[in-house]
């Protein structure tokens, strides 16, 4: 891969040499999901789920009863390079409910992630490098109960991460009889958290539930550190903004062991270190069988257009199991998503659930 520099950007940062952006921004995005919803095509905004926190709408948490705490972990292989064959912790979420039909609640997961690298020009010489890093989405707030069947949520969404590039140049020449010589640094691109409001409601109405949630635009400060020798080291600070998205969602249960789902998502444009994502859509659904009292079977399928991966279909499947007469359980997921020309990934998600009883 060969980068040639022409950017704004890197003139407003004032290095020398000039501040490179990594070729593809901050990487390949991952919806922020638990293993349920995961395995159901990543419908969640309208699950009622008591356990774990989603950041598309955080209401459907609102009737947990007891503290719980959910870790997940997963692994990818396909053909971006960004995610394959890496282990993450893309998911860690916290309920507490408190008196007054309250629940505090919080949650971690990864946004995206980037491996990338190559070759490129710049006024006044050539270089490579090679880039890692990614994004953490965050939220924290409450839910609150109005009643027995509606639920709203109001509280900060975050995203912060960084991305780190090492580079080694070569100046076409020198001033004087000298030979020129290679150098080395590390740029850090530093997003500190971007917060914005998020608000989220729940409806339940026996067998059918309803919700959804809004998010403001998130603007946040990036700090560039250049790290070399002598002169090399620089800083410099730049604004950067994380469009607002809408979710909505509904589930019925046409019958006491089947759950059936859908969600659609979208978000305006997003514009991070010169790479940008297109404004688009995902449109999910999904299936939950219950086959006895602790298993649940689940299934589902997503669309994307527009966005990270436009033209993306995703088919998931997995499996619930509780244990400990229901005080924790333990969530599978798997998918297989086709994008572009033949383009091809496979996830394995799984999450642990435990709560404040399980060890009673």
């Amino acid at each position: 891969m060969h980068i040639i520099l022409a950017s704004a950007l890197i003139l407003a940062a004032g290095f020398d040499p000039p501040y490179l952006p990594p070729v593809g921004g901050v990487g390949i995005e991952a919806r922020t999901l638990g293993a349920r919803a995961f395995a159901m095509g990543g419908a969640t905004a309208g699950v009622p789920d008591s356990n774990t926190v989603s950041v598309y709408n955080p209401a459907a948490a609102g009737w947990a009863s007891a503290t719980g705490l959910t870790w997940g972990l997963s692994g990818v292989s396909g053909d971006d390079a960004n995610w394959t064959g890496k282990l993450g912790f893309p998911h860690v979420s916290l309920v507490f409910p408190i008196p007054w039909g309250i629940t505090l609640s919080g949650c971690l997961s990864s946004r995206s992630r980037l491996s990338s690298g190559g070759d490129f020009t710049y006024d006044g010489g050539t270089g490579s490098a090679s880039w890692e890093g990614g994004l953490t989405e965050g939220w924290f707030g409450l839910s609150a109960r109005a009643g027995s069947a509606l639920s709203f949520a109001l509280g900060s969404r975050s995203t912060f991460g960084r991305v780190s590039g090492d580079f080694v140049v070569l100046p076409d020449s020198l001033a004087g009889p000298f030979i020129p010589l290679s150098t080395q640094y590390r740029d850090e691109a530093v997003f500190k958290p971007s917060s914005g409001l998020l608000f989220g409601a729940f409806w339940k109405a026996g067998a059918f539930n309803a919700g959804m949630s809004i998010t403001t635009d998130r603007n946040g400060t990036l700090d560039i550190h250049r790290d070399g020798m002598g002169n090399l080291n620089q800083d410099t600070t730049l604004q950067y903004t994380i469009p607002g998205d809408f979710t909505a969602g509904v589930s019925v249960r046409p019958h006491r062991r089947l759950l059936v789902a859908a969600d659609f998502y979208s978000r305006k444009r997003l514009n991070l270190l010169e790479a940008s994502v297109e404004p688009g859509t995902i449109y999910s659904g999904g299936i939950e069988y219950t086959a006895s009292g602790n298993i649940w079977l689940r299934g589902g399928v997503s669309l994307t257009e527009g966005l990270w991966r436009d033209g993306a279909t995703k088919y998931t499947t997995g499996v619930g199991y509780s244990f400990g007469s229901g005080r924790a359980s333990v969530d599978l997921g798997a998918a297989y998503e086709t994008w572009g020309d033949g383009l091809t990934e496979t996830t394995v998600y799984a999450t642990l659930w435990a709560s404040e009883n399980w060890l009673k």
